[in-house]
């Protein structure tokens, strides 16, 4: 499909490195590979964890389905800012495990990016917010300030439903206690339908038109061979189902990866030290244009890291909800026909 090789050509100027600039030192791949299976929540100390600052609530005996996946994205609401009756307003749903839901500190985010916009605005609990980090943040913040440049006369509206080191069967439409098992995310419950509620409240109280769905992933499910090898399949169902629910049946998906097919086999030895069973998820995701319709890989590259070398840092989250906003712009300028405004 040639619209989809056009649109995924929006890259990095850095020079693509998969885990930084030299091989992982043997106490990085050691305390990433060490993660045990059964792992599914959050660390009981929060306080020395601060990417973790919400443990889950004993809901599970309750309701066993219900999620977690909104928890982050509360943190960066700002002061309740309705969208007025009659203005344009486009929302982006971002979903995905540890770098969507951000490692950049808030502390350090330059303006304007620290300051309310009277355009761009975050689901939490009930509501639109004014978006403004107060911990961490991922690549939304860039995006909807680019968006709100693209679509100067609109309202931007980002839905995120992100929870780190997250397996994608913790998204599955029919959610079940033993899937979510395979990747230990049982007790995070089911974020699909976080984002069902989360976008079924937002339509009672405001009226949207649905842009675009922004997927960063993969992480968990490279850890076993049986989920990276299925990693393609299962995802076309989750869009299938995101497109059959939300009643959006051409809704563009951007699916934010390191590489293309080359760039993987570049990194094939390094790819296969440290993570030796995700070859098959990273090419399904490279590939997702050819098994997908109106699906875009977006070829992230190399970004500027924290110390670990995979969470990208505050710069790297700017540059990458940039490069993500380039490619949604570029869906935007050169493949819709725009409706008639209503």
């Amino acid at each position: 499909m040639a619209i989809i090789a056009g649109v995924s050509l929006v890259s990095c100027s850095i020079q693509p490195e998969l885990f930084g600039d030299a091989e992982p030192s043997a106490e990085l791949k050691a305390r990433w590979q060490a993660v045990p299976d059964e792992w599914y929540a959050y660390p009981a100390d929060t306080s020395s964890h601060p990417d973790y600052f919400e443990s889950r609530e004993t809901t599970v005996s309750d309701d066993p389905a219900r999620g977690i996946g909104l928890k982050q994205a509360a943190s960066m609401a700002a002061a309740e800012a309705p969208v007025p009756q009659g203005t344009r307003f486009r929302v982006f749903l971002f979903m995905g495990q540890s770098n969507m839901v951000g490692h950049g500190k808030a502390g350090k985010l330059p303006y304007p990016y620290d300051q309310p916009h009277s355009r761009i605005r975050i689901w939490s609990k009930g509501q639109w917010h004014y978006l403004v980090p107060r911990r961490s943040f991922g690549p939304e913040v860039a995006f909807a300030h680019e968006m709100a440049e693209v679509f100067p006369d609109e309202v931007i509206g980002i839905i995120k439903v992100a929870v780190s080191g997250t397996g994608m069967n913790a998204w599955k439409p029919d959610w079940e206690w033993t899937a979510a098992s395979k990747t230990g995310d049982a007790l995070k419950g089911s974020l699909y339908r976080d984002m069902i509620d989360a976008m079924t409240e937002a339509r009672a109280i405001s009226e949207f038109r649905l842009s675009g769905f922004v997927w960063k992933q993969g992480g968990r499910d490279g850890r076993k061979s049986e989920l990276s090898e299925t990693y393609g399949e299962r995802f076309s169902d989750l869009v299938y189902h995101i497109r059959t629910d939300l009643g959006a049946p051409e809704l563009p998906v951007f699916v934010l990866t390191y590489f293309d097919e080359v760039g993987l086999e570049e990194h094939r030895k390094l790819l296969d030290k440290v993570r030796p069973n995700a070859l098959p998820l990273y090419l399904s995701k490279a590939r997702v244009a050819t098994y997908i319709d109106n699906a875009y890989p977006v070829f992230h590259g190399r970004l500027p890291t924290k110390i670990d070398q995979v969470h990208f840092d505050t710069e790297g989250q700017l540059m990458l909800g940039k490069m993500t906003a380039q490619a949604v712009k570029r869906y935007y300028d050169e493949w819709e026909v725009v409706a008639p405004s209503q």
